[in-house]
């Protein structure tokens, strides 16, 4: 798996992360990542330069929610990542997994 992390400049306890199976697809989200939507700019997050290789396992490092084919995002709080889901389930017209604990590793 590939992911990048992000840091809310805003939100001292939100920290999100996204996964997706390979490296391309997680550059492509990075860089739509770089530049928020209006509705997320009050969260201040500043998107990392690069895509990082990570094993993904049991623990409670993240909270995440899957997207079918695409991967998994989320974020270090239950409840953060309870109202990512909320807010990507009104944009995407498909199914959205429920938020589980994973833990992450770094590979690279």
């Amino acid at each position: 798996m590939w992911a990048y992390f992000g840091e809310s400049q805003n939100v001292p306890t939100l920290r999100v992360v996204v996964y997706t199976p390979d490296r391309p697809s997680c550059e492509v989200n990075r860089a739509k990542d770089m530049k928020m939507p209006p509705a997320a700019a009050w969260a201040g997050i500043k998107v990392p330069a690069e895509c990082h290789q990570v094993a993904i396992g049991s623990g409670t490092d993240y909270w995440v929610y899957t997207y079918p084919k695409f991967g998994a995002m989320g974020a270090t709080d239950r409840d953060w990542c309870l109202k990512m889901r909320e807010v990507g389930a009104q944009t995407y017209r498909g199914w959205l997994g429920e938020c589980q604990p994973v833990g992450l590793r770094l590979l690279q």
